[in-house]
């Protein structure tokens, strides 16, 4: 038979259960600006794969380097909150790093920008405009 196009046993049976790998989410690298001093992550979400996703859901970056000396970091986006989410609409963001003595760090999504991650980061729809 022809080869599905994970290319493994349970890439088949899931394409055989109605999977369509191009719904995915798209997570990028993690880009750091030349001075070092900003990082951005660039996530593709479809429509049709937000429609899945449930509270608590995350999203996460791949692991980079952060604020020099070795720390380790990635991000976690909950599209539709995390569990400690107010409501409905809302979206969660969080910079989970190794070095618990790191120096305050302000994060954007859209136009949003907070002092650290948040449960109640910022409406959904005005981070998706």
């Amino acid at each position: 038979g022809a080869e599905p196009s994970s290319g493994t046993r349970l890439g088949a049976y899931l394409e055989a259960c109605g999977a369509i790998w191009a719904d995915a989410s798209q997570v990028h690298d993690v880009v750091a600006s030349e001075d070092g001093r900003r990082v951005t992550w660039r996530v593709d979400l479809p429509p049709e794969r937000l429609a899945t996703l449930r509270p608590g859901d995350p999203l996460e970056s791949p692991p980079f380097e952060f604020g020099g000396e070795g720390t380790r970091a990635r991000l976690q986006l909950f599209p539709k909150g995390d569990y400690g989410a107010s409501g409905e609409g809302v979206c969660s963001l969080w910079l989970c790093t190794d070095d618990r003595a790191l120096a305050p760090v302000r994060l954007r999504l859209g136009d949003t920008e907070r002092p650290g991650g948040s449960s109640d980061f910022a409406r959904l729809e005005d981070v998706l405009r």
